[in-house]
């Protein structure tokens, strides 16, 4: 399957791509991906709940740097097990996009 980075309708899958894929692990480019392995084993707080945030927002800022999208919010919800998280995609025609996932420290 091929991604054009111009077809809105793939965004889905170039943000779980980059949120899933370990960052400098990925042959096509060292700074895809994200550091969430590096959180590993990590127990739920609100300080796992913030990492997670801020390392989904890094892993994600070169969307909007490419003008690819206009801008990306991501909000982190604790449950007991679970960290939920949750990306908005503002695109360039303004229309959004909603991500959801979850990080369960395994």
């Amino acid at each position: 399957m091929t991604i054009d980075l111009n077809n809105y309708q793939d965004i889905r899958y170039l943000v779980l791509m980059n949120i899933n894929s370990n960052k400098s692990r990925w042959w096509a480019d060292n700074n895809f991906g994200s550091n969430l392995f590096l959180i590993q084993k990590s127990k739920i707080s609100k300080y796992s709940a913030n990492e997670v945030k801020r390392i989904i927002s890094d892993c994600l800022d070169w969307i909007v740097k490419d003008n690819l999208a206009k801008n990306i919010n991501v909000n982190t919800e604790i449950e007991k097990t679970r960290i939920n998280w949750t990306v908005e995609i503002i695109k360039p025609d303004n229309n959004t996009e909603l991500i959801e996932g979850v990080w369960d420290n395994v």
